[in-house]
């Protein structure tokens, strides 16, 4: 009987083992889905649903994430009425499918405006070069500049460092 009830116990240390694992790995993603949230303007303004006309309930289905129709949505919680922020139409409910749809539209979005303020920039820096007898050095006074600039607003940009959870032990 001694041995039937001492085999149990490793299967269980080992049970217990993976169980802090995997807590620790789903607490992992939901931190970075969370600092994802707080990165995409659109999934901080949430739109809330109007009331149906008929029945005085919204109609929706927790199964669809279409985000895309303004015919049933209202102000966002934050009072404003636009439903697009940053390009990409604000988030009707935050579940960790939306907040993924979401952050991929908004990098479209930054995407597709990157590459035209780059074309922006590339033909502006044609216009200084041909327009000016010191075209040239006005232009690498103006890049050298901006390349400055851009290194300071890129180091505020980054997110603080987390503190490290305190490691539970028994």
């Amino acid at each position: 009987q001694q041995e039937s009830s001492a085999a149990p116990v490793p299967q269980q240390q080992r049970k217990v083992a993976h169980n802090a694992i995997e807590r620790r790995y789903r607490n992992n993603i939901n931190d970075r889905i969370c600092d994802l949230r707080n990165a995409v303007p659109a999934l901080q303004h949430v739109r809330t649903k109007k009331k149906a006309q008929g029945n005085g309930t919204a109609e929706s289905s927790d199964d669809e994430d279409d985000d895309a129709g303004d015919e049933n949505y209202d102000v966002a919680e934050d009072g404003s009425s636009n439903t697009n922020i940053d390009g990409v139409a604000a988030a009707t409910k935050l579940n960790k499918a939306t907040i993924l749809g979401k952050s991929t539209e908004y990098i479209y979005y930054l995407r597709r405006n990157n590459d035209q303020l780059k074309r922006e920039s590339l033909y502006l820096q044609e216009l200084i070069r041909n327009s000016f007898p010191d075209g040239e050095n006005i232009l690498a006074t103006i890049l050298q500049r901006a390349k400055q600039e851009s290194a300071v607003a890129t180091a505020l940009l980054h997110p603080p460092e987390k503190p490290t959870r305190p490691s539970k032990k028994k």
